[in-house]
């Protein structure tokens, strides 16, 4: 009899632990297809995300090309003095006309490439393709005419005006130093 009992506890422990053992395998399958599952969605959003992003540069890049030219006819391809804003910004607020109009195309050229910066940074557009469509362009662009961005940030005494621009060519700068020395990343 007691043999009969210890049997019985034997398979009547072993039909449990099976069991357990059973239900964790399969804990374990739901877990590797939810992280498969996390994983291809992942993947999926980081494609749309760069599509949105090339696409979304595409658009601003139409617009943003016919401001350059007439941007350029206006005040040539030289980096702005910051004496020379400071008299455009003057005969702005005098209502000079040329003033008025060159002031104009400069602050929607940076309106766009702004609302670019202010997406990038909020990690709604992709980094690296920004950085690869257009990064050495935004940089050169900011460089400039940093004295009209730093010149109008101070006379409307707004510190955040073209600051997501800022922030975002000052990390694309970084990365390329970095890059530069041979510490290059991939997305």
């Amino acid at each position: 009899m007691d043999t009969l009992i210890l049997v019985a506890n034997f398979v009547l422990v072993s039909i449990v632990g099976w069991q357990a053992f059973e239900t964790r395998r399969q804990a374990q399958g739901s877990h590797d297809q939810a992280a498969a599952v996390r994983n291809q969605t992942t993947a999926d959003h980081e494609r749309r995300k760069k599509q949105s992003t090339i696409e979304f540069y595409s658009n601003l890049r139409s617009s943003r090309m016919a401001l350059q030219t007439e941007i350029d006819a206006a005040l040539g391809h030289d980096v702005l003095r910051k004496s020379d804003v400071a008299r455009l910004l003057d005969d702005e607020e005098r209502g000079d006309a040329q003033a008025l109009e060159i002031v104009r195309l400069l602050r929607h050229y940076f309106t766009g490439l702004e609302s670019l910066a202010t997406g990038v940074n909020m990690d709604v557009y992709c980094y690296s393709a920004t950085r690869r469509l257009a990064g050495s362009h935004i940089s050169e662009m900011f460089d400039q005419y940093k004295a009209f961005v730093l010149l109008s940030r101070q006379r409307k005494g707004k510190d955040s005006l073209y600051a997501e621009l800022e922030r975002l060519v000052d990390r694309m700068n970084s990365d390329r130093e970095r890059d530069d020395r041979g510490q290059i990343e991939h997305s």
